[in-house]
């Protein structure tokens, strides 16, 4: 009999387990940031102090998708190991998290009154930026789920469109982003209307996330 085998497929299922709450719990957090962010946004664009609320929304946008990329890194050894590679999309995961932080500090400085159009602007194509190269991410944590075959091949599938919507959407944003900083139109509305883009793409992917995760807790 293999004595040994049973400790480490237990410890191996506990990981797994925690792995895919964690992920769980940080999807939620990117949902919840995406709503807020698109909320701010929205409530901007109806002329209720535009800039503080953009400011505040390019800081939720960023905590969404920093938060994810955290999120993968605290459990980067165990993910790969339920995957079986020894390498998924690590610049993703560094974008997100390296993108996301610039933003909420950006969004910071727009709150404290520093250059507040050029930050916005600064932190909108960055955003876009952003979600076009972390939009492989989705697929890659989805690769986290529950090992069996059908379930996993499923899970891919489905996320699919989420990475679909965020490279389209971060492109147009990125777009806007530098149009804005050239002053191709109004600064703000377009930030901000940048800004509700993000906020439907990190909802999107956050909400599909957290519903394949969350039913397989435990």
């Amino acid at each position: 009999m293999n004595t040994r085998g049973a400790p480490d497929f237990l410890a191996f299922e506990a990981h797994d387990r925690r792995t895919r709450g964690v992920i769980a719990g940080g999807s939620w957090l990117m949902l919840l940031a995406g709503i807020a962010g698109g909320t701010f946004a929205m409530l901007g664009l109806t002329g209720r102090d535009p800039v503080t609320l953009a400011g505040v929304a390019a800081i939720a946008g960023g905590l969404a998708l920093f938060v994810q990329g955290v999120t993968c890194a605290a459990r980067w050894n165990v993910c790969t190991r339920t995957v079986g590679r020894e390498r998924v999309d690590v610049f993703g995961m560094a974008a997100e998290i390296a993108g996301g932080g610039v933003c909420m500090a950006l969004g910071g400085l727009v709150l404290a009154g520093v250059h507040p159009t050029a930050m916005l602007c600064t932190a909108t194509t960055i955003l876009g930026l952003a979600l076009l190269r972390s939009a492989a991410m989705q697929e890659d944590v989805a690769e986290f789920a529950p090992t069996a075959a059908p379930i996993r091949a499923s899970t891919l599938d489905d996320e699919g469109p989420a990475s679909s919507v965020m490279v389209a959407v971060g492109g147009v944003v990125a777009a806007l982003g530098i149009l804005a900083a050239l002053e191709v139109g109004p600064v703000v509305p377009m930030v901000l209307a940048a800004l509700v883009a993000v906020a439907l793409a990190t909802v999107l992917a956050g909400g599909s996330m957290f519903a394949r995760f969350v039913r397989r807790v435990g």
